[in-house]
């Protein structure tokens, strides 16, 4: 099971989200945690992201054409689907969702389609 984002996907998230809100650090090919690091050698250290991270900097809701709608996650066979889920008079929809093979993946590909709908 994939523990924390990948090098491609922190080198992203460094760009959007704040690297304080990284639990993790990837220095001079070691995975450290954030504090051991702190204030030394910032130009050479890549953020990382546990899930936990990755979940606590997810909006707990979001609004959408007037609606608001909340991350959920749910477990399908062998994958992950997150999805953005609004329930009205047992109308169910979802304007973004995600299907992947680990969470680490689910929770940074719906972190990059929020960002690019302005939405994080």
């Amino acid at each position: 099971m994939k523990s924390y984002t990948d090098l491609e996907q922190s080198k992203k998230l460094a760009e959007i989200l704040p690297l304080e809100s990284a639990d993790m650090l990837y220095w001079m090919g070691e995975y450290i945690t954030h504090s051991y690091m702190e204030g030394q050698h910032k130009d050479e250290q890549i953020p990382i992201w546990s899930l936990a991270a990755l979940i606590s900097v997810l909006p707990k809701e979001v609004e959408i054409d007037g609606q608001r709608y909340a991350p959920c996650l749910f477990p399908i066979q062998d994958k992950w689907l997150l999805k953005l889920w609004y329930n009205s008079n047992h109308t169910i929809t979802s304007p973004i969702a995600i299907f992947c093979d680990n969470l680490i993946d689910a929770c940074v590909e719906m972190i990059f389609k929020l960002k690019e709908k302005n939405l994080l």
